[in-house]
């Protein structure tokens, strides 16, 4: 895919909804279109978010669902190979 049809797909996971609603095989998709860095923010996002709908009985279809997610971020994580130098000397 070029990046231009990458971008359009991502925009179309999105109109469609937030990540924690689309469907399984979207959400997917669109955590292995994100960079390393997009993937810890929309990994502590979603760890807050637990925190805050851990205790409420009403909310236990969504924790869970974003536990779902927070263990797509992790796989699609260790998918990808290392850069230890990432941090220290960024890409321009």
């Amino acid at each position: 895919m070029t990046d231009e049809q990458k971008e359009a797909r991502v925009e179309e996971i999105r109109a469609a909804g937030n990540i924690l609603t689309t469907p399984e095989a979207d959400a997917r998709e669109l955590i292995s279109y994100y960079n390393d860095k997009e993937l810890r923010n929309i990994a502590s996002k979603i760890q807050a978010h637990i925190k805050t709908i851990a205790r409420k009985k009403k909310h236990q279809a969504e924790y869970w669902r974003c536990k779902d997610v927070l263990q797509w971020i992790r796989d699609e994580e260790n998918k990808r190979p290392i850069d230890f130098f990432a941090d220290c000397f960024p890409k321009k």
